[in-house]
C-alpha cells in the first residue's frame, strides 16, 4: 500500500479516484480502507472478492469454464513434476523459489498455463487477446497471496461513505454471489453486469466499460 501513497505523492495527486482490475480490485479496496481522504472513488472492474478478514471465499478459477478436452492439456502441463514442484515452492517460500526458478523460466511457463486457460476468461470461450505485458509468475502469486490487508470491521466503516462502480461480465467464472457480497459491504456501490462478456471484459466489451465508467464519474461531479 505504501507504494501506491508513494505514488500519488510523486504525481502530486493529494486524492484520486482508483481503479483495480480482478486482484487489483481487492489492492485498490484495501488501500482506500487505509487512506479514505485520498480515495475520492472505486472502479472495481471484474474483481474477485472481497477481501473480509476472517471470511472465507469460495474457490474460483477460470478453468471451470473450460470443457474437458480444454482442461486436459492444461492439468497436463501444470502437473509436469517441475511445474508441480515450483508452484507448491512458490506457495511456500517465494524467495527459496526464485532461487530455483529464475524470471525468465517462471515467467515462460506461465504464460504458457495462463494461454492454456485463456478460454475460461471470456463469454464465447475463445481467448482473447493477451495484455501486451502480462504479469509474471512471481507477482501473479503475492497477489494471489496477498490481495489485500484483510478489511477489518473498522475498515468497512471507513468505505461506507466512498462511492464505488463494481462491473462484471456475466460470464466471469467468479461467482455473481461475491460481487453481490462486495455491494452488501460497500453501501455506495454500483453493480452493473455486462452482457457478452467473462472475465476479460475489457477485451471483450470496452465500449460498454467505458461507457458505464463515464457515466459513473458524471453522477459524481464533484470528482
Amino acid at each position: 500500500m505504501s507504494d501506491l501513497s508513494q505514488l500519488l505523492d510523486r504525481l502530486d495527486f493529494s486524492h484520486a479516484v482508483l481503479l483495480g482490475f480482478s486482484a487489483g480490485a481487492s489492492v485498490v479496496t484495501s488501500f482506500a480502507a487505509e487512506h479514505p481522504e485520498r480515495v475520492e472513488a472505486l472502479l472495481l472492474l471484474a474483481p474477485g472478492s472481497l477481501p473480509v478478514a476472517g471470511r472465507e471465499a469460495p474457490p474460483a478459477q477460470p478453468q471451470s469454464r473450460l470443457s474437458l478436452a480444454e482442461a486436459v492439456p492444461l492439468y497436463a502441463k501444470a502437473m509436469a513434476p517441475r511445474n508441480l514442484f515450483m508452484y507448491l515452492l512458490s506457495l511456500a517460500n517465494p524467495d527459496t523459489a526464485h532461487a530455483f526458478g529464475g524470471d525468465a523460466e517462471m515467467d515462460a511457463r506461465f504464460a504458457e498455463l495462463e494461454q492454456l486457460s485463456a478460454g475460461g476468461l471470456t463469454c464465447s470461450g475463445e481467448p482473447a487477446q493477451p495484455p501486451a505485458s502480462p504479469p509474471g509468475h512471481y507477482l501473479h502469486e503475492q497477489l494471489q497471496r496477498e490481495p489485500g490487508t484483510g478489511l477489518t470491521g473498522e475498515d468497512l466503516k471507513r468505505l461506507q461513505s466512498v462511492p464505488v462502480l463494481l462491473l462484471r461480465g456475466v460470464c466471469d467464472y467468479i461467482p455473481r454471489s461475491e460481487a453481490e457480497y462486495t455491494a452488501t459491504q460497500l453501501p455506495q456501490a454500483q453493480l452493473v453486469d455486462v452482457a457478452g462478456a467473462g472475465h476479460a471484459l475489457l477485451e471483450e466489451q470496452p465500449a460498454v466499460v467505458h461507457a458505464e465508467i463515464e457515466r459513473f464519474l458524471a453522477e459524481h461531479p464533484a470528482m
